[in-house]
């Protein structure tokens, strides 16, 4: 396959003289192509040849039918019996006569055809052995091809030469390209870096400000907020204690109040039960009085 591709890589080279890289694949389906189009060159010359050896030994054309005049029995007219009864004699001469000039213009014209196709044939005969003379003479046409293909494989040695030659400054030049470009590439990406973190530096700065005054921000609007509720609280406080001593003070003297009116209850059935002892004691001492002097008295 190294000997094919080498092969096929010396007969595609391009209009540069350099050598065309193909692939083994792609080299065989191309040696596939150049073998069917020399087969199908080599069968269409045989079967080229073949034709012009018949047509040396003459060929043969179909000849039309030659036209008879029809007997009275056979003609399409005289079976028609309706017909027949009605037809005189000068009828059917006239009508014989019509049909044969009928006959002899179909002859005619079958004789023009089958000129013209001879003639066809003649001109198809004459330039199938033009061709075949060609080709003959190409065939048969001196060279000298040892001399013709050393002299071609100096003239490709020569171009492979200039070629390398060629290839050579242009690798050159592609390497120095390729250089170039990688120390530009290097020198643009060091670049983006340093402005990379040059910017990531600065952006890095501007949040650290922009959070601390975010920061203090948040943290006086928390200390106003924390002070408000401390306030609210402070103030919720003080009036749940004042509303709580309200309500304790009522109830307190509510309470007093109820104690008092109940004490003065209190007091008044102590003194209406200290009257009513001492009544029944003044009526016990009286009683005893009337008892001890009515033992007197007795």
């Amino acid at each position: 396959m190294c000997n094919v591709d080498i092969e096929l890589h010396n007969a595609f080279n391009n209009k540069l003289n350099y050598d065309s890289v193909v692939e083994t694949d792609k080299a065989i389906l191309a040696l596939g192509k150049e073998q069917d189009r020399l087969v199908a060159k080599v069968c269409a010359n045989e079967v080229v040849f073949g034709i012009l050896d018949w047509m040396d030994e003459g060929w043969y054309f179909s000849k039309p039918k030659e036209g008879k005049l029809l007997s009275r029995a056979d003609s399409v007219l005289r079976n028609k019996d309706l017909l027949l009864q009605n037809i005189h004699e000068e009828g059917l001469e006239t009508y014989d006569k019509k049909e044969q000039t009928i006959l002899e213009e179909r002859k005619s014209d079958s004789l023009l055809e089958e000129n013209s196709k001879i003639e066809k044939f003649s001109m198809l005969y004459t330039v199938l052995h033009y061709l075949r003379f060609i080709d003959s003479l190409k065939k048969e046409k001196p060279v000298n091809k040892v001399k013709m293909e050393e002299e071609a494989a100096m003239r490709r040695n020569e171009k492979i030469k200039l070629a390398n030659e060629l290839a050579r400054a242009g690798a050159r030049r592609i390497a120095e390209r390729q250089l170039y470009e990688a120390r530009v590439k290097v020198k643009r990406s060091q670049k983006v870096k340093r402005e990379t973190s040059i910017f990531n530096a600065s952006a890095l700065t501007i949040q650290k400000h922009f959070r601390g005054m975010i920061g203090r921000k948040v943290a006086d609007s928390w200390k106003k907020e924390i002070s408000y509720q401390k306030t609210y609280r402070a103030l919720c406080n003080a009036c749940a204690t004042t509303i709580a001593r309200c309500v304790r003070g009522h109830f307190a003297r509510e309470y007093v109040r109820r104690l008092k009116q109940e004490m003065v209850k209190f007091m008044m059935n102590i003194r209406l039960e200290d009257l009513r002892k001492g009544e029944e004691e003044m009526k016990g001492q009286e009683e005893r009085k009337l008892s001890a002097a009515r033992i007197f008295k007795r």
